[in-house]
C-alpha cells in the first residue's frame, strides 16, 4: 500500500498508545487518499493529501466540524490534522460504519424509505443553516480553494 507508512505514522502521533490492526483503502472520495484505519482505540478515517492547499483546507474543515458539533449537528469528530513527515497534508476522523447517501438512495426499500432519508437529511441541513455566521470564522477562503481544487483534478478522482 502506497501510504501505508504514512498512516501508521499519523497514528502514532495523533494515538500514540494505540495499537494499529488493520488499514484498508476506502475507495470512495474526490479530494484525498483515504483509509479506514482500525486500532485498539478505535476506528477512523485518515485522508491525506499532497496538494499544497490541502492543510489549509483540512484545517477549515476542523474549524467547521468542531463549530457543527458544538451547535448540535451529528457528525464524525476530527482528532488532528496537519503534515506527516513526509509533508503530505492528513486529517483523522472518527470512522462511522454504514452506508453513504449515494448507495443508500440506490438500494433504499421505496419512496416512503427515500422521503425519511430526505426527512433526516434536511433537519442535519437546517441545523447547519441556524449556525451563527460569526461562528464559522475563516472558513469560507479554504472553501474557495476547494472549489477551484475539485476543477483541477482528474475527472476518475471528481467522482465523474
Amino acid at each position: 500500500m502506497v501510504f501505508d507508512l504514512p498512516v501508521r505514522a499519523v497514528v502514532a502521533s495523533v494515538l500514540p498508545d494505540a495499537v494499529l490492526s488493520d488499514v484498508q483503502p476506502v475507495t470512495k472520495g474526490i479530494f484525498n487518499v483515504g483509509w479506514r484505519v482500525a486500532t485498539s482505540r478505535g476506528t477512523y478515517l485518515i485522508e491525506i493529501n499532497d496538494d499544497p492547499r490541502a492543510e489549509d483546507i483540512f484545517a477549515a474543515a476542523r474549524r467547521a466540524t468542531h463549530t457543527a458539533l458544538t451547535h448540535g449537528v451529528p457528525m464524525p469528530r476530527l482528532l488532528d490534522s496537519g503534515r506527516d513527515d513526509g509533508g503530505r497534508a492528513f486529517l483523522i476522523q472518527e470512522w462511522i460504519d454504514g452506508t453513504g447517501a449515494e448507495d443508500y438512495l440506490i438500494t433504499a426499500a421505496g419512496v416512503a424509505e427515500r422521503h425519511r432519508l430526505f426527512a433526516r437529511l434536511g433537519a442535519v441541513l437546517a441545523r447547519l443553516h441556524d449556525i451563527p455566521y460569526a461562528d464559522t470564522g475563516p472558513i469560507t477562503s479554504a472553501m474557495s480553494h476547494r472549489r477551484s481544487w475539485t476543477a483541477t483534478r482528474p475527472a476518475s478522482r471528481r467522482g465523474t
